[in-house]
């Protein structure tokens, strides 16, 4: 919803700009001016190019609504499914990993019979070594 609206507060800005900037050629303050590949500058006549840009305006504003509209629409609808699945999908890796049907690895399981071995010959040499003193 955040970048729609975005795209459309643009939007509105950009429109605000270019009119305060036709209103500035329209009073005289600029000139509109474009330099074609001969070199040579072409002056646009203000009317025209206000008509053309009502009419291009009016043409390609409504079909951009019209397109992100439905866009924003299809879009939302499959996000919407596609998140539930996810979502579930998500929740039942989770849950099968809780159960304990983990197996657990050799390593780690050679690793805890090693240190169970070491603590009973360190506690049988702690014991040794106690009746030797006595």
């Amino acid at each position: 919803m955040i970048p729609l609206f975005t795209f459309f507060f643009s939007l509105v800005i950009l429109v605000i700009f270019l009119g305060m900037r036709l209103k500035s050629i329209r009073s005289g303050k600029r000139s509109v001016i474009i330099e074609g590949e001969d070199k040579h500058t072409v002056r646009f006549h203000i009317d025209t190019l206000e008509r053309a840009m009502i009419k291009y305006t009016k043409e390609y504003g409504h079909k951009t609504i019209v397109f992100s509209l439905k866009t924003y629409v299809i879009a939302s609808h499959l996000f919407g499914k596609k998140y539930k699945q996810v979502r579930m999908w998500i929740l039942d890796k989770l849950s099968k990993k809780t159960e304990g049907d983990v197996k657990e690895s050799f390593f780690l399981k050679a690793v805890g019979d090693y240190k169970k071995r070491v603590k009973h010959f360190k506690a049988k040499l702690e014991e040794h070594d106690k009746n030797k003193e006595e």
